[in-house]
């Protein structure tokens, strides 16, 4: 980095001049889009190494080789890792990769606040359980358990899911019901939402609104999601195995993060065409603030699915390592269509637990004052405690 570059450091974007910050926003994003081509696109590394600046014109990657080589193809891998671990050489580090880090290290730490504050409920029942869970999962899952921040609800605005993903770990039915945003169903959505915000506080607004779902199955998502920003104050996360389905619907969702109303969202991929389809729909700069999930086996990051719902009925003997989850709510569960709800929590798959999931009985609820009156009350029995 320039004297320039490292003089602004310590300085948000705000603080910096517009030429500052739109380069420095520029080299971050493109960045982040070159580990998500090498991520996703199956032959890309060879494809980089063999013609460098053909690469990087094919992919409107906008940064030289020099930064390109570093990030993600050093001459001398051990020299890279000398300069990010002194302090005293951030010179030899370019500014996009700097940037990149750094971007990366805040999420963890927004994630880390999330685990520890921003999901910790004030209802004192509530927050003494979910700190039980999250011990528990200590033990029972390891290291996979610092990547889940146990938030205190989830939203269902469906039942089931049109996708039907072969690894789905929360093996969802298929859709059967959309709760879609009716007068009536609009005044039981804001209720559950103060409901749920007056009992266990402003953590209520860290949940989703989707579990054994897809969020964009139901055409009124973002008309529930202006309700619950206007309860909490920000949007919720989306996880979402059909970005490709509508390109601007889903640009949509892409601007409402991107303009701070949120903390990520995350788009599962699911093939090679559905990869390229992203990239080229999105610029590096819409796709800042989104993950993309490489969920199809000849993606170079690809990692194998952890064994629970579909894939531990697929087949073959799980090992030790494949018995995790990918549930990461201690908390309730609530199904608007059904009008139901239940607590949940992650578990160590097993027989019993074949979703990794713990799962209460449902219990059905008339309206939101019925609603309010019975999570508390749930938290109590002794089968909860």
């Amino acid at each position: 980095m320039t004297e320039h570059e490292l003089s602004l450091i310590k300085k948000n974007l705000d603080e910096m001049s517009p030429e500052d910050a739109a380069r420095v926003m520029t080299g971050l994003s493109n960045a982040k889009r070159l580990v998500e081509i090498i991520s996703l696109i199956p032959g890309s590394r060879e494809e980089y190494l063999n013609d460098k600046e053909g690469f990087i014109d094919t992919y409107n990657v906008y940064l030289s080789v020099k930064e390109s080589d570093f990030l993600i193809a050093p001459s001398d891998p051990d020299e890279k890792i000398a300069i990010i671990s002194d302090g005293k050489r951030l010179a030899e580090m370019p500014e996009s990769f700097f940037r990149f880090r750094q971007f990366t290290g805040n999420k963890i730490v927004y994630r880390n606040r999330m685990i520890k504050e921003l999901c910790e409920p004030q209802n004192e029942r509530m927050k003494k359980w979910r700190r039980r869970q999250i011990k528990r999962c200590d033990g029972a899952l390891g290291g996979l358990n610092d990547s889940f921040v146990h938030t205190v609800v989830t939203y269902e605005l469906n039942t089931g899911c049109s996708v039907g993903c072969s690894f789905c770990g929360l093996d969802a039915g298929p859709l059967r019901k959309i709760f879609r945003y009716t007068p009536e169903n609009a005044k039981l959505f804001r209720g559950v939402l103060g409901a749920c915000h007056r009992v266990l506080g402003d953590a209520a607004g860290h949940g989703m609104m989707y579990f054994a779902t897809e969020p964009l199955d139901n055409p009124d998502y973002e008309k529930f999601e202006a309700d619950h920003y206007e309860e909490f104050h920000i949007i919720p996360q989306i996880t979402t195995a059909v970005p490709d389905r509508d390109i601007e619907r889903t640009r949509y969702f892409i601007r409402e993060i991107t303009n701070g109303r949120g903390f990520i969202h995350r788009f599962t991929i699911r093939s090679e065409e559905m990869a390229r389809k992203v990239l080229e729909s999105f610029s590096p700069e819409e796709l800042l603030m989104v993950e993309l999930l490489p969920r199809f086996p000849e993606a170079p990051a690809f990692v194998p699915y952890v064994k629970t719902g579909r894939q531990a009925e697929a087949g073959s003997a799980m090992t030790d390592a494949d018995q995790g989850t990918i549930c990461c709510v201690d908390g309730f569960c609530i199904n608007f269509p059904d009008r139901r709800f239940r607590l949940i929590s992650p578990a160590r798959t097993d027989k019993t637990f074949s979703k990794g999931i713990y799962e209460s009985e449902w219990v059905t609820f008339a309206d939101a004052d019925d609603f309010e009156q019975k999570p508390v009350k749930m938290l109590i029995t002794k089968k909860n405690k």
